[in-house]
């Protein structure tokens, strides 16, 4: 253990703004490097039962989702998120689990000192789709909390395949439901650090019905036409 206290993940993002303090960490890979197409460049993410923690630098091949790790090293921010800059990394002998993506509101998908590093997801309908290359690189959803989380997919994340599709039927008011890491970086040209959903892999992007699929009733009243949406419909 290198002489160190463990330390829980939700402590290192206290920690964080404690800069250069020697941590080590236990806990289960929730984005690797076993895949080309969805590796974070530079970057791994690790969580245990308290949550979870960008681990850089990182960039040895193999790294498989679920791998228990040990990671030595010090605390540090990169544009507004947490990190553990790496001394050491042990992989560890124990069975292999994956974290499934904690289902979050919206709103509370926003909330990185509460949630941030950890693998989460979230549903409802999209908006303010931006492209680059003409690909998806980032959209916003928004369900019944009122307040829109932000997904953001990097430019050469894709599937296993190396596909980037969600082009192809990602429209304004589609129903979406998004897993990713909850990461915290500027957007364009603030220097204002947001949180957002940092996509690992694009199929985990899916649709949970076109605007089509919805059912709407039009309010016409002095003049004035009102339109409100409904649940999907089968």
């Amino acid at each position: 253990m290198n002489g160190f206290q463990m330390t829980e993940a939700e402590d290192l993002l206290l920690y964080g703004a404690e800069l250069n303090r020697i941590s080590a960490i236990e806990g289960y890979v929730t984005s690797g490097t076993a895949d080309k197409n969805t590796t974070f460049f530079d970057a791994v993410y690790v969580q245990d039962k308290t949550g979870g923690i960008t681990v850089f630098p990182y960039s040895q091949t193999g790294l498989e989702i679920g791998t228990k790790v040990r990671i030595t090293g010090y605390t540090d921010e990169y544009q507004g998120d947490k990190e553990i800059q790496i001394l050491s990394v042990e992989i560890l002998d124990d069975d292999p689990y994956s974290y499934e993506p904690k289902l979050l509101t919206t709103a509370q998908a926003t909330d990185y000192d509460t949630y941030g590093g950890q693998l989460v997801k979230v549903s409802g309908t999209a908006s303010d789709i931006i492209k680059e290359n003409g690909v998806v690189s980032q959209f916003k959803v928004i369900d019944r909390s009122g307040i829109a989380a932000t997904v953001f997919i990097d430019g050469y994340i894709t599937n296993a395949s190396g596909v980037n599709d969600i082009g192809n039927w990602l429209i304004d008011g589609t129903e979406v439901e998004a897993a990713g890491l909850l990461y915290k970086h500027p957007e364009g040209g603030s220097d204002v650090s947001v949180p957002v959903l940092c996509v690992r892999n694009c199929d985990e992007i899916i649709s949970d019905g076109s605007p089509s699929d919805r059912a709407y009733t039009l309010t016409y009243d002095n003049g004035a036409v009102t339109v409100t949406g409904s649940e999907a419909v089968a």
